[in-house]
């Protein structure tokens, strides 16, 4: 599920339709979207982008125009496979859509996948550090990726280059010998960042690339 920036929505994906409640009309709208797995809206609240699960293909993307129910399905992305996980479909940890309507970002294991609604066409984007979590912000600015050795990578959406790489605070013997299945998210407003893994967790500046608090155990 997601809220829309603005307050207005909550689209809810169930098996087949993106559910969206209009908290001013308070009228539920259904829109098809056949087997889909994420959902979320624009920064500007005017576009929905799910992904929809194909077993044996990479998923397919689909943007509807939150105004006029209007759907536009993206061709069928390239075949890509998780490196460190041969033979296991690529899939996205998390989307965002920006620029009008005109890109959508799907972020995900060992990098991220451009798909130009326009043009039709995608460029996948690989990172090149085999990481096994990924998070882009609402507005597609950034992606971040885990990296089970221990860091976490920033890369720059609009110039397809890593600006900056974090080091994550060395694990306790009892916690595993990697930072594999690690969660990470931007919040709201992209400014920050947030790792967890376990019962722990860290703040991070994504401008001064630094961390700036953290949390230990399930009661702070």
């Amino acid at each position: 599920m997601d809220f829309s920036p603005d307050g207005r929505f909550l689209a809810v994906g169930v098996f087949d339709s993106v559910i969206l409640y209009d908290f001013t009309t308070k009228n539920p709208t259904a829109m098809h979207s056949q087997h889909l797995v994420k959902v979320r809206f624009s920064a500007d609240s005017s576009y929905l982008v799910t992904e929809e699960f194909i077993e044996d293909r990479n998923g397919k993307f689909v943007l509807f125009d939150v105004r006029t129910g209007r759907r536009l399905t993206s061709p069928q992305p390239p075949y890509i496979e998780v490196q460190s996980d041969p033979g296991r479909i690529w899939w996205a940890d998390e989307l965002a859509v920006f620029d009008g309507g005109k890109h959508v970002v799907a972020a995900g294991d060992d990098g991220f996948l451009l798909w130009s609604t326009r043009g039709k066409t995608f460029e996948w984007v690989p990172c090149g550090c085999l990481p096994t979590s990924a998070a882009v912000d609402r507005e597609a600015r950034h992606v971040a990726f885990v990296i089970p050795e221990g860091e976490v990578s920033l890369w720059d959406v609009a110039s397809r280059r890593e600006i900056s790489r974090w080091r994550l605070p060395k694990l306790d013997p009892t916690e595993g010998p990697s930072y594999a299945g690690a969660d990470v998210m931007f919040t709201e407003d992209g400014k920050w960042l947030l790792t967890h893994f376990l019962e722990d967790g860290q703040v991070w500046s994504v401008s001064g690339g630094t961390q700036v608090g953290s949390w230990e155990g399930t009661n702070k």
